[in-house]
Formats: structure tokens, sequence, C-alpha cells
């Protein structure tokens, strides 16, 4: 498999640029799978880059992969020391995940989530939980061992899926 690489996106980074343009065509495919999110896309990628930037227990990585270091996806994910009423604290949870259609099933998005997932539980995370979208992101999840949890997440509209 070709060499990936990983890297924080941070405010007017390389990385930032690189990163904006599958942040676009995330929240494009995320419309039309029911996100209601009314954030115009650029704006809403500035505030999460600054807000993954405060944080210590947040991390927005880029990937990229193969010889000329293309860029194929994004993560942003945190141990989530505050958890909601609904789970207890300590969780790794999925913000956001992207692989580019172009890139998709070639296996990325399975070492994206092993980066991810290494990270979490190594700082602290007891457990890792999403609230995928059932269209792209339920099977997906699934296939990398989540579980529906049952339990509903208002905030978000969708059912929380839980790895232990």
């Amino acid at each position: 498999m070709e060499a990936v690489v990983f890297t924080p996106i941070r405010r007017g980074s390389r990385a930032a640029r690189l990163a904006l343009p599958l942040w676009l065509d995330y929240r494009a495919e995320i419309k039309v799978n029911g996100d209601e999110n009314p954030a115009p896309p650029p704006a809403d990628f500035r505030r999460r880059v600054k807000w993954g930037n405060s944080k210590p227990n947040v991390r927005f990585d880029l990937m990229r992969a193969g010889k000329k270091k293309k860029p194929v996806g994004f993560t942003l994910y945190a141990v989530d020391t505050v958890a909601c009423d609904l789970l207890d604290p300590g969780g790794g949870v999925f913000l956001a995940y992207y692989i580019a259609p172009a890139y998709r099933r070639q296996g990325h998005g399975q070492r994206m989530f092993l980066h991810c997932a290494e990270t979490l539980y190594r700082d602290g995370a007891a457990y890792l939980y999403c609230c995928p979208d059932p269209v792209t992101g339920e099977p997906f999840w699934r296939a990398m061992g989540f579980e529906d949890s049952g339990i509903f997440a208002p905030s978000y509209g969708l059912n929380i899926f839980m790895k232990k």
C-alpha cells in the first residue's frame, strides 16, 4: 500500500490550504445526505480549525498519500472530556471524517481510522464513538467494528455508534 502522511491542520498552514477543498466537498456530500448545518462551508472550516487549535484534546489532521502526497482526506477528532449527558466522559469522538470519493475503497479510510484510534487511546480515551450519517457513514463505521448503541443524539439527529 502507498505511503501516507498525517499533518495537523493549523490556521494559515499549507495543510489548511490543502484541506479546504476537501472540506467543501465534504460539506456538499453531507448536505445531500441530510446535514442541516447552516454555516457557510468556508467559515465553518475556519471555525473548526480555530477551535481545534485552541483545545489540547482536539486534533484536526489532513491525510496525504502516494509519492506526490496528494490530499485524500481529513479527520477532526478528540478525547471528549465533557461528554453530553448521554455518555460517560472520556470517549474518543469522531467529529468529522472524510475520504475523497476517488480514494475510497483503497484502504485509506481504515488507515486513517487506525491512526486516529491509536492517537485517541494514547491520549486517554476509554472507548470510541461517532454519529455517522446512515447513507455513507454507517457502513464504514460498522466495518471498523462500531455498533449502534441504540442511543439517539438529538443535537445531531443521528444514532451514536460505539466501539469499546
